[in-house]
C-alpha cells in the first residue's frame, strides 16, 4: 500500500503535501536561524547598585552602574524620570542618563543624574540625597512600605540594537529592610519592544520583593501535612 492510497489522495495531492511539509520545515529552520542571529547581535542592559556609604554616616550612599551583558551594542539608551516627594517641599524629578547613550558589548558605565526642583529649577544632586528622599531615615518601617508601594523607584531602560529591534529592561530600587537595610536593584522584566510606566507599574505589582534574611518565615504546615505528622508519630509509638 502506497502513501497516496493509504490517505486516498492522488499523485498531484501527494506532491502538494510534500511541498507543504517542506515549506513548514524551511520556515521552522528560518525562524531558528533568525533567533540565533538575533542572539549574536542583541544587547541586554543590566543595572547594579554599588553601596559607597562611609562607616559612621547615617545616610546611605552609592552609585548605579549600567552594563551591557549582551553580544551586540546598545544605543539610544533612555530612562523615564523618577519623581520622589520630600515633605514639605514637594516633588523632585530625577533624570538618569548616559552622555553618549551608547554601551558596547561588555561595557559598563556609571549612570549620571540631574534633578528638577519643585519650583521649576535644576540642581546638582547625588545618590545620597536621592536615597534619602526614597528611604528617609526618620520614618516608621510601615510608612516606608507604603511609600515604596505608591511611588517606587522604577528604572525603565529602553534601547536599540544594531539589528533594528527595540529592547527594554525594568528594574526596581529599594531597601530590603528600611531604613537601615541593604539597598538592592532588582530586575523586574527584560525583553523585546519598548516599555512605559504602565508596564513597569504592572511588573512592580506582580513581582515580589527580595525578602531580608531576618524576615524569612518558615511556611506553616498544611492540614494534610499535620495529619501525616500525627500519623507518623502514632505509628512510631506503637512500634
Amino acid at each position: 500500500m502506497t502513501f497516496s492510497s493509504f490517505f486516498n489522495i492522488g499523485p498531484l495531492a501527494t506532491s502538494d503535501l510534500i511541498l507543504l511539509i517542506t515549506a513548514v520545515i524551511v520556515w521552522i529552520y528560518t525562524r531558528a536561524t533568525q533567533k540565533a542571529n538575533e542572539l549574536q547581535t542583541s544587547p541586554a542592559v543590566t543595572l547594579n547598585f554599588e553601596d559607597t556609604t562611609r562607616p559612621g554616616t547615617s545616610s546611605s550612599n552609592g552609585i548605579i552602574r549600567i552594563k551591557n551583558i549582551g553580544r551586540g551594542p546598545a544605543y539610544d539608551i533612555e530612562f523615564y524620570p523618577i519623581a520622589l516627594n520630600e515633605e514639605p517641599r514637594g516633588l523632585f524629578t530625577y533624570t538618569f542618563h548616559l552622555d553618549d547613550r551608547v554601551l558596547g558589548a561588555g561595557q559598563e558605565k556609571e549612570l549620571k543624574m540631574w534633578v528638577a526642583t519643585p519650583n521649576g529649577g535644576v540642581e546638582a544632586s547625588d545618590m545620597m540625597r536621592f536615597l534619602f528622599r526614597l528611604i528617609p531615615d526618620d520614618l516608621h518601617r510601615e510608612t516606608h512600605k507604603r511609600i515604596q508601594a505608591e511611588t517606587p523607584a522604577l528604572f525603565i531602560a529602553n534601547y536599540k540594537g544594531l539589528n533594528g529591534h527595540h529592547y527594554h529592561s525594568i528594574y526596581r530600587l529599594y531597601s530590603i529592610l528600611p531604613p537601615v537595610g541593604d539597598v538592592v536593584m532588582q530586575l523586574l522584566h527584560h525583553g523585546r519592544s519598548k516599555r512605559g510606566i504602565v508596564s513597569a507599574r504592572w511588573y512592580h505589582l506582580i513581582r515580589a520583593v527580595l525578602p531580608h534574611e531576618g524576615n524569612r518565615k518558615l511556611p506553616e504546615n498544611s492540614i494534610l501535612t499535620k495529619m501525616l505528622i500525627r500519623l507518623h508519630k502514632r505509628l512510631r509509638n506503637e512500634k
